[in-house]
């Protein structure tokens, strides 16, 4: 809400807003199509810095988060280049900078970028305490989730696909061409598409998907129906877990209507079949120092995942599911769906 006060009244002209991991995802084709250019590291950053600085004085970032190591292995050299041109950058986030990347591979080369933008941006705490998405004013008139063999759960899949289906039949096997690789979306229904759980945060349409996947997806269907979300095991399940937390974020900033049918009820959707009668590693009783996590059974259940991101992003995917459960959320859905038909 604040980033969209700042930048819809600030009077700069040449701004852009844009999500961290899609930011991140355009540095990586520039990167690409550099890669015969003979030019050297340096002046690769710096013909990227400058196309960028070209078109856009103020950057605003959502969500700036580092998750991937690709991106963090990039980051002092790129943002080097930005604010040596002056570029300003306004950004939210979740994470005080000093635990950006936390815990992850190769953290130490990561490191200096820490300094450098702690040195160029004014952090500003705006926690209140109170997570607003789970907030009273939210009525869940349309859930973004149900459990398998819930008695609703027929009428809210006919519900979705009569507002954006638009009576059309169904195709199955549709292609669509992602960065130069096929997607395949086995079922849609117009602006409906349905995958299982296996397809999209598995590997079961031959290939794992990434943030450029599940963009492509959001930009072509309005509702999105994943089936069969087993419970998630977090000692063998990381990367599952890793792909459905990107998926939900990018359902959620492109405004997909999101419909999950669960094995289970989400307060039992992750566990740890490593997890009883286990002692704490170090570690791990940092990991919950870190998170002020409490009490020793919730600790070994979240600790399965110290040394990654994900464990930090659980609670905010739920509260997000719980924004996407609105009717609110829904509306404005069906009036981009709508916009984009007319």
């Amino acid at each position: 809400m604040v980033m969209d006060l700042f930048y819809s009244t600030t009077p700069v002209v040449k701004k852009k807003r844009v999500h961290f991991n899609r930011f991140m995802l355009d540095i990586h084709e520039r990167i690409h199509k550099l890669r015969y250019s003979q030019l050297g590291a340096v002046e690769t950053w710096d013909k990227i810095a400058d196309d960028i600085v070209e078109d856009v004085h103020l950057l605003c970032f959502d969500e700036f988060q580092v998750t991937d190591i690709a991106d963090a292995m990039n980051m002092k050299s790129l943002f080097s280049a930005l604010f040596k041109r002056g570029i300003v950058i306004i950004a939210t986030s979740n994470r005080h900078p000093d635990d950006l990347y936390l815990h992850g591979l190769q953290r130490q080369n990561f490191l200096p970028f820490i300094p450098l933008l702690k040195d160029q941006v004014e952090l500003v705490n705006l926690d209140s305490g109170k997570d607003y998405r789970k907030s009273e004013v939210f009525d869940f008139n349309y859930p973004s989730w149900l459990i398998k063999g819930d008695s609703n759960l027929p009428g809210q899949i006919q519900k979705i696909i009569s507002k954006f289906g638009k009576n059309q039949n169904p195709v199955e096997n549709n292609k669509l061409t992602v960065l130069g690789h096929e997607l395949r979306v086995p079922k849609a229904t117009g602006s409906v598409a349905e995958f299982t759980f296996d397809e999209l945060c598995q590997e079961g349409l031959g290939v794992p998907l990434g943030a450029q996947d599940y963009l492509a997806l959001s930009e072509k269907y309005s509702a999105i129906i994943v089936k069969d979300v087993p419970r998630i095991d977090l000692y063998v399940m990381n990367s599952a877990l890793r792909r459905m937390i990107t998926m939900i974020d990018q359902f959620y900033d492109n405004n997909v209507a999101l419909l999950l049918i669960l094995d289970v009820h989400l307060d039992d959707l992750y566990f740890s079949s490593h997890s009883r009668d286990r002692e704490l590693t170090m570690e791990e009783r940092m990991f919950m120092d870190d998170y002020q996590v409490k009490g020793v059974a919730e600790g070994v259940k979240i600790a399965t995942l110290s040394g990654s991101e994900e464990a930090f992003a659980i609670e905010r995917k739920i509260s997000r599911l719980a924004e996407m459960s609105s009717e609110k959320y829904w509306a404005e859905t069906e009036r981009i769906f709508t916009e984009s038909k007319n």
